[in-house]
């Protein structure tokens, strides 16, 4: 049995020890990076400015009112798909030097799709904004940034992280690629948008496959004479077709 004066010292024993339990446990924003899982569509949606660009130069430099360095990116900007920014500009983009605050890297002379927010007079991305080489983003996910995105930002689209996978309200789908396939690259992110239908309810739509008709270059050559029928006879043609897919 406890007496009260023994009460009230293990009391206070239990309490001192919930305090540093919680003062070991809280961590101060920005000492460590933590990103939300989003579907690129949400990432369209959510950022100020949507490019493809082409890092040509960085440089580490300091802010006055920031503690920590920042990487300054040149990049020039190839395609706009949304935000005030005119195209075949050089437009700096900032993003924090150090990965626990959440930069990223990025390769000079590489494309990117970037996505970022604009604070002020700068550009800015790091490591929680959708920003991948060009080159990785699917035909399919080329065309929803370039045609499908801007036209669907009435829907939002929420994470599961668990099965059954639902949405919470009508005006948004529910994203499953990460509880389905352990990635956030799954058929929805690269196939899918979400799109508010005729009934009022968002719901998954497949980004369509847009067609293309092979060109026939050879069609578009005068026919060649002979000079006789029997080198006429003799001859045999072989046209090809090329097929061009521009983004």
């Amino acid at each position: 049995m406890l007496n009260g004066d023994n009460f009230h010292r293990h009391g206070l024993v239990l309490m001192l020890g919930l305090v540093l339990g919680l003062l070991t446990l809280w961590v101060r924003p920005g000492d460590s990076c933590s990103c939300s899982l989003d579907h690129p569509q949400q990432h369209f949606c959510d950022s100020d400015i949507v490019v493809r660009g082409l890092v040509c130069e960085k440089k580490l430099i300091y802010f006055n009112d920031t503690k920590y360095p920042w990487m300054r990116y040149n990049v020039t900007i190839l395609k706009v798909f949304k935000g005030d920014i005119v195209t075949r500009t050089t437009r700096y983009f900032y993003s924090p030097f150090e990965e626990m605050v959440c930069g990223i890297a990025l390769n000079l002379k590489t494309q990117y799709i970037i996505t970022g927010m604009q604070d002020k007079d700068k550009l800015k991305i790091n490591l929680c904004d959708f920003v991948k080489p060009w080159k990785d983003i699917t035909n399919i996910q080329k065309y929803a940034f370039r045609k499908i995105y801007r036209r669907t930002c009435a829907c939002k689209i929420s994470h599961c992280s668990s099965l059954p996978c639902e949405p919470h309200h009508t005006g948004e789908c529910a994203w499953s690629d990460w509880v389905k396939h352990r990635s956030p690259d799954g058929p929805e992110a690269k196939e899918k948008f979400c799109q508010r239908q005729r009934n009022g309810i968002c719901s998954w739509v497949d980004v369509p496959k847009k067609a293309r008709c092979p060109v026939n270059w050879s069609a578009e050559r005068p026919p060649t004479k002979s000079v006789t029928d029997s080198a006429r006879e003799n001859a045999s043609v072989t046209s090809t077709g090329a097929s061009e897919t521009v983004f």
